[in-house]
């Protein structure tokens, strides 16, 4: 399992990871749901959930601009244990179009 470097440019959330059974399962079916939780102990914590379609982004003024904000905030996919630098190794950008949205905290 590969992680995921996300961020919020106010429409979408952008997101960047490596190929693998995330991004082949949401290539079949774009309608995603994506959770962040932080957690700072059992009475402090946030939740934000979105609802929204993937959407691959394979142009590449799109990708660059993607990059580009990704590099601004020095997140980055890096390949440090492939042993093969293929197609396989290339970040999938990706953004999620935002249909729901919803939260919820506790602050004690």
């Amino acid at each position: 399992m590969f992680p995921v470097n996300y961020l919020y440019d106010g429409k979408y959330i952008i997101c960047q990871s490596l190929q693998g059974f995330k991004t082949e399962v949401m290539r079949q079916n774009k309608r995603v749901c994506f959770l962040v939780d932080e957690v700072a102990d059992f009475n402090n914590w946030k939740s934000v959930m979105v609802l929204g379609e993937y959407q691959e982004l394979n142009d590449k003024r799109e990708r660059y601009h993607a990059m580009n904000l990704f590099s601004k905030r020095m997140l980055s996919v890096k390949v440090t244990d492939a042993t093969d630098h293929s197609e396989a190794c290339k970040p999938i950008i990706y953004r999620i179009a935002i249909d729901e949205k919803t939260g919820r905290y506790e602050k004690e």
